[in-house]
């Protein structure tokens, strides 16, 4: 239980510092945070690596044992975002314990789990046996990581410098639904595709027949995506066991002004989310959306690009992972691998050859105005933590 209060504290600590980076950046907040966790790590004695070139970036950083060299990077990688999206209410921002819930924003998502991977990266420090383990935090996750400095681009840097290729990534994202002590393991993932499109035309009479308005266009747009995706699922096969299959959802539409009938729109535009799984191409997608863009003469920006992907659970090192927690847990292969993480998560970013797993913790509501991380799920996460890192001890 002590470990399970000292995560507790430090999670709460986090939440009430409110370090949200979307729909609104708070620059001040995230760099608040990034210094408390920076700090600690760094007084923990760890080997810490920043990545803050300027206060025009949002910061990440990586550690490990200050007892390895640099030159030999973690086979096991553990990444995070201490970043959370805004709250319904500033009250969120107070954490509170209700019973076995600890309650706030991003408590859940993923706050408390990056609690528990400081805490733990900081007793290791205190052993005298070497981990090739590493930790990765981010602080721009939920905007996408289109910025420096995202998960993708902290990873391009080391491989350029240090050729770093971690053999397996654990993302501790929730994986846990409702009052459950442990968190599935997620062995694929979906990846993003996230795109603006505008459309601009000349004004018209809404009872001119024949002509298309800009807003007809994007309607078009989201009617011909409907119709690709559900043709590729049947090409494919289908994948809608336990709903795992690519999902499209139009995040906005600008268009028109609110009591003008007899004219139509000059301009509209739209922003949408493919989340392609990895048993199909992200690539054949693009094609698609971009063929489509040229053929109703609508402007295009992709901002996302990122496939799906998934770890090969007879890969020697996940089968062990499984092994460890089949053996822990007492529960059967269906409790503990789930059917697929259906959000995108840094798992995408995953180096090629890197297998990726998500696991976390468990906990209700992420981004909604009753967030809440379930605490008996803390410490069972800790210890098979504790036993998965022995599999990368350095002889």
């Amino acid at each position: 239980m002590e470990i399970t209060k000292e995560i507790i504290d430090l999670s709460s600590e986090m939440i009430s510092l409110g370090a949200v980076s979307t729909p609104k950046l708070n620059k001040q907040k995230i760099w608040e945070l990034f210094g408390f966790i920076e700090g600690y790590l760094k007084d923990a004695n760890l080997e810490v690596i920043s990545f803050n070139i300027n206060n025009g970036t949002i910061p990440a950083l990586y550690c490990h044992q200050s007892s390895m060299p640099i030159s030999n990077l973690p086979s096991l990688l553990l990444a995070g975002h201490y970043d959370i999206v805004a709250p319904q209410s500033n009250l969120q921002l107070t954490p509170r314990m209700d019973g076995d819930w600890l309650i706030g924003r991003g408590s859940a998502d993923m706050l408390t789990v990056v609690a528990t991977y400081i805490l733990f990266m900081s007793t290791l420090a205190k052993f005298s046996k070497k981990y090739s383990v590493g930790l990765l935090l981010v602080g721009n996750e939920e905007t996408g990581e289109n910025d420096k400095w995202g998960t993708g681009h902290v990873i391009k840097a080391f491989q350029q410098i240090h050729g770093f290729n971690p053999e397996v990534m654990i993302v501790g994202e929730r994986t846990g639904e409702g009052p459950r002590k442990y968190g599935k393991l997620e062995l694929k993932n979906r990846g993003i595709i996230r795109c603006h499109v505008e459309s601009q035309e000349v004004a018209f009479h809404t009872a001119t027949a024949g002509k298309q308005s800009a807003l007809d266009k994007i309607i078009k747009m989201q009617e011909e995506i409907r119709k690709f995706l559900k043709e590729n699922k049947k090409k494919t096969g289908g994948w809608s066991q336990w709903n795992w299959e690519t999902t499209f959802k139009p995040s906005y539409i600008i268009a028109g002004e609110k009591g003008n009938f007899n004219i139509s729109c000059e301009s509209a535009s739209m922003g949408f989310e493919i989340r392609p799984i990895p048993e199909e191409s992200e690539v054949d997608f693009i094609s698609k959306i971009e063929k489509l863009s040229m053929e109703l003469d609508l402007s295009l920006l992709v901002l996302n690009n990122e496939h799906g992907v998934r770890a090969n659970a007879e890969h020697e090192k996940v089968a062990k992972i499984i092994g460890l927690m089949l053996s822990r847990t007492g529960q059967d292969l269906y409790q503990i691998v789930g059917p697929g993480k259906v959000h995108g998560t840094q798992a995408r970013f995953a180096p090629n050859g890197c297998q990726p797993i998500v696991w976390g913790q468990s906990g209700i509501s992420p981004h909604g105005p009753d967030e809440a991380h379930y605490i008996p799920s803390i410490e069972p996460y800790y210890n098979l933590l504790s036993e998965i890192v022995n599999l990368y001890e350095i002889i």
